[in-house]
């Protein structure tokens, strides 16, 4: 009688175990679930090839948010990436859960050449970073700053301009504008500044 108590006691103990584990894998299931992934991946690549053809990335993008919905995931490479299309959802993500987005992954380009991730753009968010967030916004960032340098940015508007009306004066010519784009200091020295 002994012998069937204890197996009895056991079997329900188990069974106890066994139900609460259902139970508790099955609320959690439901509570993270992944956003919609388009389908079509490639096993190394991802949605790498549906980015790369003849049509331009947002439009692309905004084609499969109208399949997918204004929030789903792709694949670029082996990382899943998260793809907002609606300020609603932008507006959550950056506002109201900023913590949870904050983090950015950790690339060995970032790692050999940015001196161990000591970049601030690629730097995860810590002490580090909140550091040098506060560092930048006072000392690069404030108006004090920027008025000391509005001058450098006017010669450079200027520099840019008189090129763009030397190259169109002989008719209309084709202008590739990426080749103009960050010029500082490049033609002009502006030492009493930097």
């Amino acid at each position: 009688m002994n012998v069937l108590a204890m197996g009895s006691f056991f079997l329900g103990l188990a069974l106890l175990c066994i139900i609460w584990r259902i139970l508790s894998t099955s609320h959690k299931r439901n509570k993270t679930l992944p956003p919609p992934e388009p389908s079509g991946a490639w096993p190394l690549i991802g949605h790498m090839r549906i980015l790369n053809s003849q049509i331009p990335i947002f439009r692309a993008l905004g084609d499969l948010a109208d399949k997918q919905g204004p929030v789903f995931s792709i694949r670029l490479g082996m990382r899943r990436t998260l793809v907002i299309s609606s300020w609603e959802s932008v507006k959550e993500c950056l506002k109201t859960n900023d913590r949870n987005f904050l983090n950015r992954p950790s690339f060995a380009a970032s790692k050999y050449m940015g001196y161990d991730d000591a970049f601030f753009g690629f730097h995860p968010y810590g002490e580090y970073w909140l550091e040098m967030r506060k560092i930048v916004t006072q000392e690069l960032l404030s108006n004090h700053r920027l008025q000391l340098f509005i001058d450098v940015r006017v010669s450079e508007i200027e520099t840019c301009i008189k090129e763009l009306y030397t190259t169109c004066s002989n008719g209309s010519v084709l202008v590739d504008m990426s080749q103009s784009g960050n010029t500082t200091g490049s033609k002009e020295p502006h030492t009493d500044h930097l």
